[in-house]
């Protein structure tokens, strides 16, 4: 038993790019787990300044501007667009919610009538107590989506606060992790292990396969 276990730790275990790799995923693995509230902000950062990454390399490559220049463009264009849809669209979803919220008692009076209606047009399948019962639970119903609206609607202004510092430091994030992206990554690299060779393979080969995705979901748009 204790051979075949030297064994497969040997075959499994014993060359260092895996263990390398291993010691990565499982830090990241406890960081996200563990502290993963508290670094959400600089993972959300991570996320967008990579696809943010792309469009600025194509300037840096194809057009030949300075990284700092293609930095500036894209993310100013990034924050142009999310500055429009949370200050076009978002309210425009808000109101359309409070509108249909104001209209629900009209179109609970226009349910009853129309299920008060049903006895006297088909009065061999439906009577009246099955009207009061059917009426009573899409009441239920209505009140109870109404209570989770008022209590989402707590919940959302008590996350203001959240949501204000997240506006601020994701942004801020973003923009140093894009302008000084070579600084960080040689700074990042000196808490990586030393044998990382086949981390850095497996990373740029799912480089190649999310920039393969997203080219074919540009195309399909």
């Amino acid at each position: 038993m204790l051979e075949m276990l030297k064994s497969w730790y040997a075959r499994r275990l014993g060359d260092p790019q895996a263990m390398g790799l291993l010691a990565i995923l499982l830090f990241g693995f406890i960081a996200i787990y563990f502290f993963g509230d508290l670094i959400a902000p600089l993972l959300i950062a991570i996320v967008l300044a990579y696809l943010l990454e792309m469009p600025i390399n194509f300037l840096t490559k194809n057009l030949k501007l300075p990284r700092m220049l293609a930095t500036i463009v894209i993310f100013g264009g990034f924050i142009g667009l999310a500055t429009v849809f949370f200050l076009v669209l978002v309210p425009m979803l808000w109101n359309q919610t409070i509108s249909l919220l104001s209209d629900l008692p009209a179109m609970f009076n226009k349910l009853n009538e129309w299920l008060l209606g049903l006895p006297e047009h088909y009065p061999e399948l439906i009577d009246y107590s099955m009207v009061d019962a059917i009426f009573n639970s899409v009441r239920e119903k209505i009140l109870g989506f109404g209570e989770s609206a008022v209590k989402l609607s707590l919940a959302s202004i008590m996350n203001l606060v959240s949501l204000g510092i997240y506006a601020f430091l994701v942004p801020l994030m973003m923009f140093f992790m894009l302008k000084d992206k070579g600084e960080l990554l040689q700074g990042v690299s000196r808490f990586l292990p030393r044998n990382r060779h086949l981390a850095f393979k497996v990373w740029t080969e799912m480089q190649q396969q999310i920039a393969n995705y997203i080219h074919g979901k540009l195309l399909e748009i």
